[in-house]
C-alpha cells in the first residue's frame, strides 16, 4: 500500500476509535452535557444513545474502539523486515546474508562472462540453500548452452565462496538480442 493509502487508513482507524469511545461512553453518561455545549450536534448524538438500551450502545462501542484499535496497530506497526538467508546461528549470533545482495552477486558474475549483453537475476532462500534464477540476453555470436554452462559454473563457484554453501539451484532463461521490456529513449 503507498503512502497516501496508509494515511487514509490510519485516520479512517483513529476516527473509528474516537467514534467508538465516544458511543461507549455515552452509554454511560460520559461525557457530560456541560462538555459538549459547543457541539450541538454530539449532544444530541449523545441524548440519542442515552435512550438506547446501555447494554448494547456500549457493546457497539467498544467493538467499534477495538476494530479501531486493531487498524491503528496494523498500519502504524513496523513491517517485519525480510532477514534474507540465515547462514550460520550459533551462541554467538546469527550470520545472515541479504537476498538482494545475493542478487547483486548473480549479476556481478554473469555480466563479465563473454557473450552476455545483460543479465537479471532473482535469488529465493530455499531448504537447501539459495536458488537462482538468471534471465541473460546474450550476443547473436554466442552459444546458448555454453554461456549457460559457464554462467553455471561461474556463479556457483561465487556462491560457494561468499557463503561457504553450494547454490541449490540455478536456472538459466536465455534470449539472443534485445530484452523485451526495455525501453528505448525518445529524443
Amino acid at each position: 500500500m503507498n503512502l497516501f493509502n496508509r494515511l487514509i487508513v490510519t485516520l479512517l482507524a483513529g476516527i473509528l476509535t474516537a467514534a467508538g469511545a465516544f458511543v461507549f461512553g455515552a452509554a454511560y453518561g460520559w461525557p457530560d452535557a456541560r462538555a459538549l455545549q459547543g457541539l450541538p450536534a454530539l449532544l444530541a448524538l449523545r441524548a440519542e444513545l442515552m435512550e438506547l438500551p446501555a447494554l448494547w450502545t456500549a457493546s457497539g462501542g467498544l467493538a467499534g474502539a477495538f476494530l479501531g484499535l486493531a487498524g491503528l496497530y496494523a498500519e502504524l506497526r513496523v513491517p517485519d523486515q525480510k532477514p534474507g538467508m540465515v547462514i550460520q546461528r550459533d551462541k554467538l549470533g546469527t550470520l545472515t546474508v541479504s537476498l538482494a545482495g545475493l542478487r547483486r552477486l548473480a549479476e556481478h558474475v554473469v555480466s563479465d562472462i563473454p557473450g552476455v549483453e545483460t543479465v537479471r537475476a532473482d535469488a529465493r532462500a530455499t531448504r537447501d540453500g539459495v536458488a537462482y534464477h538468471c534471465r541473460v540476453v546474450l550476443t547473436p555470436d554466442s552459444s546458448a548452452p555454453d554461456v549457460s554452462e559457464e554462467i553455471r559454473a561461474r556463479l556457483g563457484a561465487a556462491v560457494s565462496h561468499h557463503l561457504g554453501r553450494r547454490a541449490a539451484r540455478i536456472d538459466v532463461y536465455t534470449q539472443v538480442g534485445q530484452p523485451q521490456n526495455t525501453r528505448k529513449r525518445v529524443r
